[in-house]
Formats: structure tokens, C-alpha cells, sequence
């Protein structure tokens, strides 16, 4: 990394890190962390749900500090990020006995990064060395999923506009035949955003370095898109300054319409056989309601052995041994967001594959499992 300041007096650059949901924002942050960011560093994670994942799929080799929250920062009024940054500056220590030279925040795939980019250009000169800029907005863009995304939801627009650095991820997926597609995309990028730079992340020339160094922020460089999404969001924040205000949880409203988060758990291993039976399904059926998947797994063949597991929309990669639990909850769990499905299908579906009922994946087929996920009938 670049010399830091080590002044108290000098506010830590921010680096807010935002891409669309299972466009590779954790996976970057993993591998900036064991490579190229130092142990003063501090993390936050946010997600969007009530059952956080990602703090656990984040490998640390180091000695980072994180802060994971899973009220989406861009829609819950009482979100407030530099409250969590402070909370991390005070973990290091009293007196400031240790200082963090960069705090990385990593939003949720589905947050509007105006609210956000809001709440840190309006942070307060330091003072006692708890001051803070924002210094870069990185955004990891899908090459596979990415057109689609950006048809469908604003929030993947904006996350490119505001971007000072894209990172294009799944590249390594591509195929000559995907050519046309990726062109149209490296496009709609530049469209949206004419001066980011884009970075490859399977190019032999990546720069993980480059694209996690603090560099200032400049908003105005961003375009007159950009300056109209903060200047609106300046307009309808609520103000917590007057009297009798409370800040209130005003939901997920920002989010397309039937947008949704739950989870599905199981105290005891799961069947591989029945596990990849499962994934296969929702792969067949779900297509692109299901946004994203992720969660960590055990197997009834390797009880002690951990598993990342990740799809997004139609994309799935298969399980992933870890070397070791991240945490003491050795559960299986797997948080999945959606749009316009019903969750209670996808619940008996993983019910038969932790009691590896083959009885229940023999007498369907995907296309019928998929429209009882799409009219949330139960199964006759």
C-alpha cells in the first residue's frame, strides 16, 4: 500500500466497496485482505437480511477489525456509517494506542450507493483521530450476469455510476461466443460512467494494489447523473437534527418490489448427494428470481469439514472446502435472496435434502418444481 498518515489529526480514508448481488465484492475483499492491506486496516460488512454470512465467508489471515451489520445502510434511517467506523477506531485500544491507516465498507449487493456516498461526504473535520474521508467507491461488476442485472434493477446502474474504480469479475467464464455481450457491457459501463477506470480481474496486469489505494474522491468527475441522485437524496433524508425526530427502520422500500431475504438451517450435516440434487433444482427452476445464494455447509461424508457455497441467479458454483469453521456456529446455513418467489417450496425442498428423501426428488421434475415456486401452491 501507499504511505499512510499516521497524524490523529488526519482523517482515515474510507473506501466504500458496492456491486451487485454475487458480483465477487467479498471475494475481492478476501483477497485484498491476505494480500495487499495491511493489519491496521478495518472492515465493515454490511448485508441484507438478519442472518449475517458474509462476515464468516471473509477470510482474514491478519489481525483486521470488522464490523458486520445487517440493516441495509442506503434504507434504514438509523443506519449511520460513521458510527460504525468510530465503533471500529474504538476497538483498537484506549488513548488510540493502535490507529487504522484505511477503513474498507462493504455494502450489500442490493444498496444504493447515493444514501451511502451521502453520509461520507458529509463526515466531520477529525477531531481526537476519529475523522474520516472517503477516499475511493470500488464496484465489482459480473461479466456473466451483469446486462441482465443492469435491465432489471437500478441499483446495479447506480453502482456503476458512482464507481471511481470497476473491477469486472467472471471474465475466466467467458467464452469466444460470449464476445458481442461483453463488448455491449465494457459499453453500458462506460456509458454510465465515461472516466472509471476498469479493471480485469483475471487479466495478468490486475492491480489489486492499485484498486485498493486511497486515492480521494471526486464526485463532481463522476458526472451530472451522480451529482442529481445526491442532490435528491439530500432533498428527502429525513432530519435527525430537529426535535422529537427518531431515527425508524423504513424497511427494504428502495428495493424492487418482492424482494426478500430468509434463511435455511440444519443442526445436523447435510447428504452430498442430496445437497447437489438440491442445488441442481434450484439451478433448473429458479433462474433469475433467485438473486443470490451463499452460506456455509457440512456433510454427513466430512462432518468436521466446512463448505462456501454461492449461486447467483442461473450461475452456480459448487461447494467449496474452507480450511477450518470461521466461527463457532458449525450449523449449515444459506441465506438467499429473491425476487417474486415463494419461499415455502424452496423450505420443503431443503427439508428433503437434509433427510435425503429420494422419494421427493423422484417424483418431481424441475419444471414442475419450478412453477410451484413461482405460484407458492403446495405439492400434490
Amino acid at each position: 500500500m501507499a504511505s499512510l498518515s499516521t497524524d490523529p489529526l488526519e482523517p482515515i480514508p474510507v473506501l466504500l466497496l458496492t456491486g451487485f448481488l454475487g458480483s465477487g465484492k467479498t471475494t475481492l475483499l478476501s483477497d485484498a485482505l491476505r494480500s495487499v492491506l495491511g493489519p491496521d486496516t478495518g472492515v465493515v460488512i454490511n448485508e441484507f437480511g438478519t442472518v449475517a454470512v458474509d462476515h464468516d465467508l471473509v477470510q482474514v489471515g491478519r489481525s483486521e477489525v470488522m464490523q458486520t451489520t445487517t440493516g441495509c445502510l442506503c434504507c434504514h434511517a438509523g443506519s449511520d456509517v460513521e458510527e460504525s467506523l468510530t465503533k471500529i477506531v474504538e476497538a483498537m485500544g484506549p488513548d488510540g494506542e493502535r490507529r487504522l491507516t484505511l477503513m474498507v465498507v462493504e455494502t450489500t449487493g442490493l444498496a444504493d450507493p447515493a444514501p451511502v456516498v451521502n453520509q461520507m461526504r458529509a463526515f466531520p473535520p477529525p477531531a481526537e483521530g476519529r475523522g474520516f474521508q472517503l477516499a475511493g467507491v470500488i464496484t465489482t461488476v459480473d461479466a456473466v450476469t451483469a446486462l441482465a442485472s443492469l435491465d432489471g434493477y437500478l441499483e446495479a446502474s447506480k453502482q456503476i455510476a458512482f464507481a471511481d474504480a470497476v473491477v469486472l469479475t467472471k471474465t475466466d467464464l467467458l467464452s469466444e461466443g460470449d464476445r458481442a455481450s461483453f463488448d455491449a457491457l465494457i459499453e453500458e459501463i462506460r456509458a454510465l460512467n465515461p472516466t472509471v477506470a476498469v479493471h480485469d480481474r483475471h487479466a495478468d496486469d490486475f492491480d489489486l494494489h492499485a484498486v485498493f489505494s486511497p486515492r480521494g474522491y471526486d464526485v463532481a468527475a463522476r458526472g451530472q447523473d451522480v451529482l442529481g441522485w445526491l442532490a435528491l437524496e439530500d432533498a428527502l433524508a429525513p432530519d435527525t437534527s430537529k426535535p422529537g425526530h427518531a431515527a425508524h427502520n423504513t424497511g427494504d422500500s428502495r428495493h424492487a418490489n418482492g424482494v426478500q431475504s430468509f434463511v435455511l438451517t440444519s443442526d445436523t450435516p447435510l447428504t452430498r448427494d442430496g445437497f447437489y440434487r438440491f442445488l441442481r433444482t434450484l439451478q433448473l427452476s429458479a433462474g433469475p428470481k433467485l438473486l443470490r445464494m451463499k452460506g456455509l455447509v457440512s456433510f454427513t461424508e466430512e462432518p468436521g469439514q466446512p463448505y462456501s457455497v454461492h449461486q447467483v441467479q442461473h450461475l452456480l458454483s459448487m461447494p467449496k472446502a474452507l480450511g477450518e469453521w470461521p466461527s463457532t456456529d458449525r450449523r449449515s446455513r444459506l441465506v438467499f435472496i429473491v425476487e417474486g418467489l415463494d419461499p415455502k417450496p424452496l423450505r420443503e425442498l431443503f427439508e428433503a435434502t437434509v433427510h435425503d428423501t429420494g422419494s421427493f426428488f423422484d417424483s418431481i421434475m424441475p419444471e414442475r418444481f419450478g412453477k410451484w415456486l413461482k405460484s407458492g401452491k403446495d405439492r400434490t
